[in-house]
């Protein structure tokens, strides 16, 4: 709607230029007079064209395609086969059997036999007896003793002390602050009449020379460029040197008296009674009964 509404002003200017142009000037000087001049325009109007595209478009289609498909099939066969056949016979069989045969006799034997007669008689019979005898004796008896003895030593103790080192360190620092700088910003373009000469050019749809016609037309219009002030941060690194002071761990060595706590052996002896048991032997004399036998 917005471009046939230029059209039409555009035309209605055109036309007011062209009658009213020429009675004007004559009224203003009886001398001047106008005269037609063509020229060509060119307008950008939008021309739908064609062109060919290639399309690759995969369809599914059934194909009927042969293979060999094995079967199993079942066949009846006759052939001749040998079988055994058991069968039961019966057959006699003679043979000599030897069987004992059992007979009761009676006969006569002749032996002598020994008979022994029993006697006690007593014997005397000697004998070892041995007695205990307990006896009191007395014994030296030595034995350790432990005795707890505190001396005073002097030991070296080695302990990590803190030793302040001072060191001093580049840093970096940005001391930078914002600026103001001027940033060119282009506006908006627009769009405004003016007078086209017409003149020939080059189709870019068909590619042929037309000429176009002149005349008032919409031309766009680029806006003027302006500085616009904008806050920017400008860094400014300086160099500082830093002071820091850290601790460093040293091994210290130092003389500490320490009661020493040791234990001395001490040897001592005392008589200690002791029962001693001791076996005594005897002879003794028994009377044993013996039984004796003879023939």
């Amino acid at each position: 709607m917005n471009v046939r509404y230029r059209l039409f002003v555009s035309a209605l200017l055109f036309g007011a230029t062209l009658f009213f142009g020429p009675a004007a000037a004559r009224a203003q000087c009886g001398c001047a007079t106008y005269q037609i001049v063509n020229k060509v325009i060119y307008d950008q109007v939008p021309v739908t064209t064609y062109r060919l595209e290639y399309e690759t478009i995969m369809e599914e289609q059934q194909v009927t395609s042969l293979r060999p498909e094995w079967t199993e099939e079942i066949r009846e066969r006759r052939f001749t086969v040998a079988r055994p056949v058991t069968e039961t016979a019966t057959r006699e069989d003679r043979y000599l059997v030897r069987r004992p045969v059992y007979e009761t006799q009676e006969r006569e034997e002749a032996y002598d036999r020994t008979t022994f007669v029993t006697e006690t008689e007593t014997r005397q019979e000697k004998y070892l007896v041995q007695r205990p005898v307990v006896e009191t004796q007395m014994r030296e008896q030595q034995y350790t003793v432990q005795r707890a003895v505190a001396e005073t030593v002097m030991q070296q103790q080695a302990y990590t002390a803190y030793q302040p080192v001072v060191n001093t360190a580049t840093q970096y620092v940005d001391q930078g602050q914002y600026v103001t700088a001027y940033q060119p910003v282009v506006g908006k373009s627009h769009c405004c009449l003016k007078c086209v000469p017409g003149q020939c050019a080059v189709n870019p749809a068909t590619g042929q020379s037309t000429y176009y016609r002149g005349g008032l037309r919409w031309v766009p219009q680029a806006a003027p460029m302006s500085m616009v002030p904008t806050q920017v941060y400008m860094p400014n690194i300086v160099p500082q040197q830093v002071t820091t002071t850290s601790y460093q761990p040293v091994q210290v060595t130092q003389q500490v008296p320490v009661t020493v706590n040791r234990l001395v052996n001490e040897v001592v002896t005392q008589q200690v009674p002791i029962q001693v048991q001791r076996i005594e032997t005897e002879e003794a004399v028994r009377d044993v009964q013996v039984a004796c036998s003879g023939p």
